[in-house]
Order: structure tokens, then C-alpha cells, then sequence
């Protein structure tokens, strides 16, 4: 008996609404994955491939939780963590865009102590500085990456950041 299995890897989502899951294959992968203790001993291809269906399959259940969270009414419980869950995903979409933000953050923004630099105004003044756009939520991630000292001030952060080099920026 033969079979045939297709790796989903869609990083544009453009097949979310139209593939339905094989959910018990991929419980099977995840608790397999989970549960090593050690290098499985797989050669580099087959491990590329569990992480291509693992990545593509947490897009599409993200997708099918955004399609669900719509049809809620505005007030329902289970809407706002729908809404989290989504922004997520939309986060590990700009992967790449956030480790950069965190490199260049690191070669132009020493850590201070003090906690003033808003999150939404320096993401601006990056943006300014590189030419490229970012979300407030790629910002936060790259600065928490960082590590700089940071409190919320919904629905901002406030980070400590050099003002000086901050200034520099304007």
C-alpha cells in the first residue's frame, strides 16, 4: 500500500481558505517533535520538511481562527483572543523585518535605564532613518529581543533608549 503526502507551505496564505487539515497527521508531528530529547538523527532535508508542515499548518489554523473570530458578534468573549491570536501570526509573518530592527537597533540605540523612549515614536523615527515601514508590534518585538528596559503604556511601550541617539535620528 502506497501513500502520498503534500507538505503545506504557504508563507502568503493564499491556500488557507481552500485546504482543509489533516489534523491527526499533524497531533501526530507535533507531539513526535515534542517529545525529542535529543538530535532525532534525521538528515537536514526531512527536518527542513517538519518544519515547512509545522510552520504552514499554524497559518492555516490561525486562518481558519480569523475566519471563525469574524462571525463573532463585536462583544463576545472569545473575540479578543481570536483578534491576539491573528496579530501573532501577522508578527511571525515579519520575522525577517524584525531581526533586522533588532540588529539595527543594537549598532544605533544604546540601553538606558529610564523608561521614555514611546515605542510608537521611535518606530517612526526608524522608519525615517531607514526608509522602510514597520508595525508598532515588529518595533516592540525587536526592542524586546534587545533587551531594553521597557513598562507598557497601552497601547504603547515605553523603552529605555538613548535620547541622544535618539536625537541623532531626528
Amino acid at each position: 500500500m502506497s501513500s502520498t503526502h503534500f507538505v503545506l507551505h504557504d508563507p502568503e496564505g493564499r491556500l488557507d481558505a481552500n485546504l482543509p487539515l489533516d489534523r491527526e497527521l499533524h497531533k501526530a508531528l507535533v507531539k513526535a517533535a515534542l517529545g525529542w530529547t535529543a538530535a532525532p538523527g534525521l538528515p537536514p532535508a526531512d527536518l527542513q520538511q517538519i518544519a515547512l508542515l509545522l510552520c504552514g499548518t499554524a497559518r492555516a489554523v490561525a486562518a481558519d481562527v480569523r475566519r471563525v473570530a469574524d462571525l463573532l458578534p463585536g462583544d463576545h468573549a472569545a473575540r479578543r483572543p481570536a483578534e491576539i491570536a491573528a496579530a501573532r501570526e501577522r508578527l511571525r509573518q515579519e520575522e525577517n523585518l524584525v531581526l533586522e530592527t533588532a540588529q539595527w537597533l543594537c549598532d544605533n540605540v544604546m540601553p538606558i535605564k529610564t523608561r521614555s523612549a514611546s515605542s510608537y515614536a521611535v518606530k517612526h523615527l526608524i522608519e525615517d532613518a531607514t526608509g522602510i515601514y514597520m508595525t508598532n508590534g515588529v518595533f516592540i518585538a525587536a526592542a524586546l529581543i534587545v533587551g531594553y528596559p521597557f513598562r507598557y503604556d497601552e497601547p504603547n511601550v515605553l523603552f529605555g533608549m538613548s535620547r541622544r541617539d535618539l536625537s541623532r535620528l531626528r
